[in-house]
């Protein structure tokens, strides 16, 4: 029975009694009911055509799904942004194309936040992970010949990129839809995270448990052999982007109450705050919980 409970709110269905398990079997009526409320209220904002073919990101429930005429042709388990630093947006865009053994351009805000205070103690760190340090008109430079500790966030004037290799942090492949917020999917060496109950342990970006399966069915019908092709382009090393003949529409959502293919009402947690702020605002436009109930 608790392993049943488990899987219908998104819990590793191991059977114990942990932290996450014990706070959704602790959730009131009333607290389920206002996160109706509120997701019905997200329905609303999206009451709009989101393409016969499309991939829905789902961030409170840590997973991805491709559609195609109503039908789910793929599916993956995903990380998303942490709770407290760099949260995953909501918005929507499409997908234009994805890129195979991808180089990583670090963007300025990680590589000030992450990397600056290591190469301070340590140049070397960026040989180690397989990364180069480049002035912003693109010279590589070699980093033991910087003094790093004179630099900050505010006037680091480098860029750094981790080359294509089996332990580049975007993995095997990236899907590309160019946004104002720099979000993408992608593949990951980190495999061990997508075991976990809850999974915001990303810089933003969205982490792939089934990336390579996702290239196969975005290239179904574009070309004979999907999954020969990608073969041959991830053996052959190199960075190669592939463009999608017809756009996808890519929407983040954030839902905490899901309908499974039965009807059946499936909840989630709230890993962001963002319910709490839906539902504040529906009350000040004069919605009462009470009213509902009665």
């Amino acid at each position: 029975a608790l392993r049943g409970f488990q899987t219908d709110h998104g819990l590793v269905d191991d059977g114990a009694f942990g932290a996450q398990t014990r706070a959704a079997l602790n959730t009131t009526a009333e607290s389920r009911l206002r996160q109706v409320v509120v997701n019905l209220e997200r329905m609303r904002w999206m009451n709009r055509d989101l393409g016969a073919r499309h991939i829905a990101v789902n961030i409170p429930d840590y997973t991805v799904e491709m559609v195609h005429d109503g039908a789910v042709v793929w599916q993956s388990r995903a990380v998303v942004g942490e709770e407290n630093k760099t949260r995953t947006p909501e918005f929507s865009d499409s997908m234009t194309y994805f890129v195979v053994n991808p180089t990583w351009h670090i963007p300025d805000s990680i590589a000030t936040r992450v990397y600056l205070p290591k190469l301070r103690n340590d140049p070397s760190v960026l040989d180690r992970s397989n990364m180069s340090l480049f002035t912003r008109s693109g010279v590589e430079i070699n980093p033991r010949l910087v003094n790093f500790t004179q630099y900050s966030a505010e006037n680091f004037p480098f860029r750094i990129k981790q080359n294509p290799s089996s332990a580049n942090a975007l993995g095997r492949v990236k899907f590309m839809f160019p946004n104002q917020f720099a979000i993408y999917l992608h593949d990951t060496p980190s495999r061990d995270l997508f075991a976990k109950d809850r999974r915001a342990f990303s810089n933003g970006c969205i982490r792939l448990e089934r990336p390579i399966e996702l290239s196969h069915t975005l290239l179904g019908g574009q070309i004979d052999d999907p999954a020969g092709a990608m073969e041959r382009w991830l053996a052959g090393g190199k960075e190669t982007y592939v463009n999608l003949d017809q756009p996808v529409p890519v929407h983040i959502l954030y839902r905490t109450v899901v309908i499974d293919a039965a009807g059946v009402p499936r909840y989630r947690a709230d890993i962001y705050g963002r319910d709490r702020k839906v539902f504040e605002a529906l009350s000040e436009q004069g919605l009462e919980l009470a009213a509902l109930q009665g």
